[in-house]
């Protein structure tokens, strides 16, 4: 489950015509090349900008302090071919160290990968097997398909990006591992943007069918829909920034090919708007259920449980602010396989966390019914496993959602003692006694009628009191 966003890495204009590179000098290992060499084929393009700073015979000068600003200017003046190719060249000439840090990504991905994997297999698990309702609802379908998607992203990541240089210096690497590199990019940009889409539409769809108030449920929808929308649109940019297609992965290869013809439009711009788009939706996905939360009618201590799950989202949230710091070297690079690094480190960390996020209510279901003393209120134990309500002040109810919220629990009242004396006269001689009876009447009705008074949005479980109310009106007259 890893990947990178959009990639704007030149906005460069048709090919030209490339000059003269004569490439076979220019081993990528073990080997440097003199002044004179590297002067006489540097693409033309480039040789102002070398010149801008220093003398084409001055080695010492063309390998210090001044490379980067080189490197800056050829970007803007040739195309990304030549700018890999003029940078490769000098760094051979200036023997400059490789550097490798594929080792690190390849074990972070692996263990991050362990670790979210479990989790969300045992949210499956349960949901299918051992909740209430022990079906799989919208959002952990949602989940399936990320699954089925993110597995293979991990594959790719490792085989196509790292094997082939990603976290490495491009002078460390053959045209071909560039080429090779480019393809796998290009590939998991169009995944990452299918994943993160996925990941917050099961956020949304788990919101959906825990909160039933008609106006956070228009948002809500509404939600679903920009998401959509902005998958969409940021999808297409990337899919066609580079004409042809194959000119994405293409314009990495640096050797002489003068049939190699395209252009990238320059989506820098909409590489910066997809992650301020992403942390803004990370900040709106967050607000909504804390919005909510207040009208619980709860404990004190169970609304501070509930905010501090919700708010393992600022992980999320601040994940995506560190993504969108490494976004600045998307367009401005020419040296991709080591610059990229960063972005799909934090792109990846990003996914696997809102991965576990969306797990957590259910992480915490299990755990209460492994550990009901610890991790459960004092008096669950005393009632019937998924029978717990939810309810929301004034005209906004949170309906049962039995799968995702039964640990919550605003009417734990332990069944009472059966009485040797007839129900009438347990009823008019003790109140309480009555009143328990009730709401226990009211559990067993909600718990064997199935799913279908938890996922009604709105008043469904209230109804279903009402009538309970009017079949038993003496019983029920102050219960609730």
């Amino acid at each position: 489950m890893v990947a990178v966003e959009m990639v704007a890495l030149a906005g460069a204009a048709a090919l030209a015509t490339p000059a003269p590179l004569l490439l076979s000098s220019i081993a990528p290992r073990d080997s440097s090349i003199g002044t004179s060499d590297f002067v006489s084929e540097l693409p033309h393009c480039a040789t102002p900008c070398v010149e801008q700073f220093c003398s084409l015979s001055n080695q010492t000068c063309i390998c210090g302090p001044d490379k980067s600003a080189v490197d800056h200017c050829v970007l803007a003046s040739c195309t990304m071919q030549e700018a890999i190719f003029t940078r490769n060249a000098t760094e051979i000439t200036c023997a400059a160290p490789v550097r490798d840090r594929r080792m690190k990504f390849n074990v972070m991905i692996v263990a991050i990968t362990c670790v979210t994997l479990p989790i969300v297999t045992a949210r499956l698990v349960y949901k299918q097997f051992f909740s209430i309702s022990k079906r799989l609802n919208t959002e952990d379908w949602t989940i399936v398909l990320a699954i089925l998607l993110g597995l293979p992203s991990v594959a790719l990541t490792i085989f196509g990006l790292t094997a082939h240089g990603l976290g490495t210096d491009l002078w460390g690497l053959s045209s071909a591992d560039l080429v090779a590199f480019g393809r796998s990019f290009y590939a998991i940009q169009v995944i990452y943007i299918l994943l993160m889409l996925l990941v917050k539409l099961t956020l949304t769809f788990f919101y959906l069918n825990i909160f039933s108030g008609h106006r956070v449920r228009i948002l809500l929808w509404g939600t679903i829909a920009f998401h959509i929308m902005a998958a969409a649109a940021f999808g297409i940019a990337l899919i066609f920034q580079c004409l042809p297609i194959s000119y994405q992965w293409n314009k990495y290869n640096y050797i002489n090919d003068p049939s190699l013809e395209g252009h990238c439009i320059n989506v820098n711009a909409g590489a910066w708007a997809n992650s301020a788009v992403s942390v803004a939706s990370d900040i709106w996905l967050l607000a909504i259920p804390l919005s909510q939360l207040y009208k619980l009618q709860l404990h004190w201590k169970k609304k501070l449980g509930a905010a501090i799950m919700l708010f393992t989202g600022v992980i999320v949230t601040v994940v995506s602010f560190l993504r969108l710091a490494s976004v600045k070297d998307y367009a401005t690079t020419s040296n991709p396989t080591w610059d990229q690094w960063d972005i799909v480190w934090w792109s990846t960390i990003e996914l696997e966390v809102g991965f576990i996020c969306t797990c957590l209510p259910t992480m915490r279901l299990i755990l209460v019914r492994m550990a009901p003393k610890a991790f459960g209120s004092s008096q669950s134990t005393n009632s019937s496993y998924g029978a717990n309500m939810h309810r929301l002040e004034s005209n906004s109810t949170m309906h049962t959602h039995r799968e995702a919220y039964d640990d919550v629990t605003l009417h734990d009242v332990p069944l009472p003692k059966r009485s040797s004396a007839p129900a009438s006269s347990s009823v008019e001689r003790v109140p309480k006694a009555a009143s328990q009876i009730a709401v226990s009447s009211l559990r067993e009705e909600l718990s064997t009628t199935g799913s279908s008074i938890g996922t009604k949005p709105g008043d469904a479980w209230q109804t279903h009191a009402s009538s309970l109310m009017a079949k038993h009106p003496t019983t029920w007259r102050g219960s609730v």
